[in-house]
């Protein structure tokens, strides 16, 4: 029942639904905190609040699953931080890891997307 609601917030561009997908993210049910990080709307300008409490979720939740599902959020948003690409690493080594192919491929786009940014910077300094 209360996934369902969180679903249905996906959708709504009331403000107020940052707040309620926070509080979702703090819940003590695992299948409630995967619900609410699928349903942050990310083309909102304030959605960039939720990046610190999915940081924490990827870094701190004793749910491996949470943990994956956060890390999973924060590849798709583009988060470039340190810790996101040695959550990423991690869980691309680790064998066994559910999903392990697709963080393996957030990782090569990440590091891809790095060497495109550095690019110009090294042909800059050559000239």
């Amino acid at each position: 029942e209360q996934i369902e609601a969180i679903q249905v917030l996906e959708h709504s561009d009331d403000p107020r639904v940052l707040e309620v997908l926070r509080s979702a993210l703090r819940s003590q049910q695992p299948e409630v905190q995967q619900a609410a990080l699928e349903a942050i709307p990310w083309a909102s300008e304030d959605a960039s609040i939720m990046l610190d409490d999915v940081r924490a979720l990827a870094a701190e939740d004793p749910e491996p699953a949470v943990r994956q599902a956060a890390v999973m959020v924060l590849a798709r948003q583009d988060d470039f931080s340190v810790e996101t690409r040695a959550m990423l690493e991690a869980l691309a080594s680790e064998e066994g890891t559910p999903n392990q192919d697709v963080f393996r491929q957030h990782l090569d786009r990440m590091m891809e997307e790095e060497l495109a940014r550095s690019l110009p910077d090294m042909q800059g300094q050559s000239q």
